[in-house]
């Protein structure tokens, strides 16, 4: 039978119709009905796929005090415990950035930096900022951005489907969805709305007293913080609040909730504030050194050299069990190529992190250099193993595949003397080859 050329194909409406329809539900937290598209073990899913990413790309796991981590996540846990969705496989890491941010992947992935640590004074801050990304979490606030691009792309798949029977052209329908909804860098760092920030506040806070802290230090710490001065001040906002806008409608909110919520002088009966000084003893000690390693990746960026190579020996000289200021160290003896003492500083990364892509890369590249291309070799492959990146792909690439048994490695222009299994005996002829630098991957 022929469709009729001006009415579009009932079956496509029906079916949307039906789709969206089926497609609502409760919000676990609100208790508002509304769109949902993505069940909760894709949710979870999502978050869990996106997690490593998220740590390595906004500063990688700190791991320089395994205590202040295991604090963070018992703190965490005994929020979430009491949220709206305490059934979600909430993870908490401490990511070893300066700038202070925190955030919350679909599924209950929580990162807050050490940057953000920092600023925070008594343990029912931390909790404020965790049952605040606990409430983004348990909201589905971050998996509702896919949600949204997911009900677009079913309207312009319909849209599609429909206009092909009318003639009429679809593509500009295309320009509606969003490409990057489901990679990292977006579900970490959209910049949320205020009525999301307003509502992971409120339900933040309930979360807070029903674990036992007082919801009025969520509003004290958000207000102290936006008090600070100067280079603090200028971090604060383009990290914490350019994702969590502080507009004032929020801050009048937040005050009247946490009133209603404890209208007593008394407090909420918090645990003593000093659990969190000692917890961060450790890297308030070792702040100076963080602070030369910042301020080591700026002289460099600058060009001054001599500078970055001594603000990153003082990094390691003051908090020796951190190893990326090791690796920091070893960057700086290559970009100077003292070659054989790079080699050293990188052996301490990587025995204090046995698992750091980005170490394995940089240690392959001192091997390269001092001619040792099989040692080389096994740092590329490993660090390929543990990150695929292309730059471990593109070393890879140069060195060629592996010599046979007693043949010569490759010489990259230089002459060499073989005596046997081993390492090549380099000629005085050669310069090292050149080693290729890439800062971006210091932060």
């Amino acid at each position: 039978m022929r469709r009729s050329p001006g009415r579009p194909p009932a079956i496509a409406v029906l079916a949307a119709l039906g789709l969206f329809g089926a497609a609502c539900a409760t919000n676990p937290v609100t208790g508002d009905r509304e769109l949902k598209l993505i069940s909760q073990a894709r949710e979870i899913r999502t978050g869990e796929r996106h997690y490593d990413e998220a740590r390595r790309s906004q500063g990688g796991d700190f791991r320089a005090d395994a205590a202040l981590g295991e604090y963070l996540s018992e703190v965490g846990h005994r929020v979430a415990a009491v949220s709206g969705r305490p059934d979600l496989p909430y993870e908490f890491t401490v990511i070893n950035s300066s700038e202070p941010n925190a955030w919350a992947l679909p599924g209950g992935k929580i990162g807050v930096t050490r940057g953000l640590l920092l600023q925070l004074e008594t343990e029912d801050e931390l909790a404020a900022v965790l049952s605040h990304q606990i409430a983004h979490a348990s909201a589905r606030h971050g998996i509702k951005v896919l949600e949204r691009n997911a009900a677009k792309r079913m309207a312009v798949t319909g849209a599609l489907i429909a206009t092909a029977f009318v003639g009429v052209p679809a593509i500009p329908l295309v320009a509606l969805l969003d490409p990057d909804a489901d990679s990292t860098e977006r579900l970490v760092e959209r910049r949320r709305s205020v009525g999301e920030e307003i509502e992971a506040d409120l339900y933040g806070m309930k979360y807070m007293q029903a674990a036992g802290y007082d919801p009025r230090a969520a509003v004290e710490m958000r207000a102290r913080l936006l008090q600070r001065e100067g280079e603090q001040r200028e971090r604060i906002r383009e990290g914490l609040f350019a994702a969590h806008p502080p507009y004032l409608e929020r801050l009048s909110a937040a005050r009247l909730n946490a009133h209603l919520l404890a209208p007593d002088e008394a407090g909420a009966g918090s645990p003593a504030s000093d659990r969190y000084a000692a917890a961060m003893a450790w890297l308030r000690k070792a702040q100076a050194a963080y602070e030369a390693c910042d301020a080591g990746r700026a002289a460099y960026e600058r060009g001054e050299h001599d500078l970055a190579l001594a603000e990153a020996t003082r990094a390691a000289e003051i908090a020796p069990a951190e190893p990326r200021f090791h690796v920091f160290l070893g960057d700086m003896l290559v970009q100077a190529e003292h070659f054989e003492e790079a080699l050293a500083s990188y052996d301490v990364a990587l025995r204090q992190d046995p698992v750091d892509a980005e170490a394995y890369l940089r240690r392959g590249l001192a091997r390269r250099a001092l001619f040792d291309f099989s040692g080389a070799r096994d740092d590329f492959e490993w660090s390929q193993r543990l990150d695929p990146s292309r730059s471990a792909s593109r070393e890879l690439r140069d060195l060629g595949p592996p010599a046979a048994h007693g043949d010569p490695e490759p010489t990259a222009g230089s002459s060499f003397l073989s005596f046997g299994p081993g390492l090549p005996t380099r000629m005085p002829l050669a310069s090292p080859p050149p080693v290729r630098l890439e800062m971006d991957s210091f932060d």
